[in-house]
């Protein structure tokens, strides 16, 4: 991170990245850590998403346990970007909306791509991309970033091109765990926000790894 001043300065988590680069399994358990507490909105991130309260890692599972287990990354793009919050109203708007975008014939859910890319080139003439373009560009990045853990896997057989859940019950328990203690923070500026992020909050490294292979990973 960075002061104000522009002097640098290193978080917890990222001493404890340096500190044991050299060893997978507590490297991925920092990682794992950081992504679980990561939320939108964010200081680091453009003022125009700063109606979003999202905490992505658990938001993907919350979806997933509400879609059979699966979605898309169509699906993600179009609908799952569009959840701002984790209040039930939010979620199944988009989780309906997703139910009957799946019973269209794949004639029709193209014609449905194509609408929406064209409403956006009408309204936002000077842009060289759609935002489907640009999304649908990066949400295999996305996806496997929030998706970090081994609860969510791309799909094999009939899921191929899908996101699947590899354990329910993980997911569940997981779930559980982020409902009774949801929370999401207001920061001020970047400087708050990646002190944030970086802090172990008081939790031992031992503790993370724990935690970390409990997740199957």
């Amino acid at each position: 991170g960075e002061y104000g001043n522009k002097t640098s300065f290193i978080t917890d988590a990222g001493r404890e990245f340096m500190n044991n680069s050299s060893d997978i399994k507590i490297a991925n358990a920092l990682f794992l850590n950081q992504i679980k507490k990561y939320q939108l909105w964010n200081p680091t991130i453009d003022e125009k998403y700063k109606d979003y309260k999202v905490r992505p890692y658990y938001l993907l599972l919350d979806v997933l346990l509400r879609l059979d287990n699966y979605f898309s990354k169509i699906e993600y793009v179009l609908f799952i970007t569009k959840i701002k919050s984790h209040q039930e109203i939010e979620l199944i708007k988009q989780i309906e909306l997703i139910k009957h975008f799946r019973g269209l014939n794949p004639e029709d859910q193209k014609k449905y791509v194509t609408e929406i890319m064209e409403l956006d080139k009408r309204k936002f003439k000077k842009r060289t991309r759609t935002n489907f373009e640009r999304l649908i560009d990066s949400a295999p990045k996305e996806i496997a970033c929030y998706g970090y853990g081994g609860i969510i896997e791309q799909g094999q057989g009939r899921y191929v091109g899908n996101y699947v859940l590899s354990d329910k019950l993980k997911a569940e328990n997981e779930l559980k765990l982020f409902s009774d203690s949801m929370r999401f923070i207001e920061f001020k500026d970047k400087l708050s926000w990646i002190s944030h992020l970086g802090s172990l909050e008081g939790i031992s490294l031992e503790s993370i790894i724990e935690m970390y292979l409990d997740s199957g990973m």
